[in-house]
């Protein structure tokens, strides 16, 4: 367990529509990471990312968070981490 970490529910990633073209195997991996996971946040971050549609970058501020499960860390979006009142 993270001590002194804030506990949170978070997205991995945005659910999308349906995606027709994933093998058993990826379906299964697209599946698990619309899920929402436990996980512990560690603390904000400012990252660079392009835009999709004008092709230049911004600052973007993400979360750090740690899965509560495998330890991974992710970078998730502001609206995809919800904090866990103690």
């Amino acid at each position: 367990m993270a001590i002194g970490l804030r506990k949170v529910k978070f997205f991995v990633e945005r659910k999308e529509g349906f995606t027709p073209d994933l093998d058993m195997v990826d379906r299964r991996n697209y599946e698990e990471q619309k899920l929402e996971q436990n996980g512990y946040f560690h603390c904000w971050v400012c990252e660079e990312r392009k835009s999709e549609q004008s092709g230049l970058f911004r600052e973007e501020t993400v979360a750090l968070v740690e899965d509560a499960l495998t330890g991974k860390m992710y970078r998730i979006d502001y609206d995809l981490i919800r904090f866990i009142p103690e």
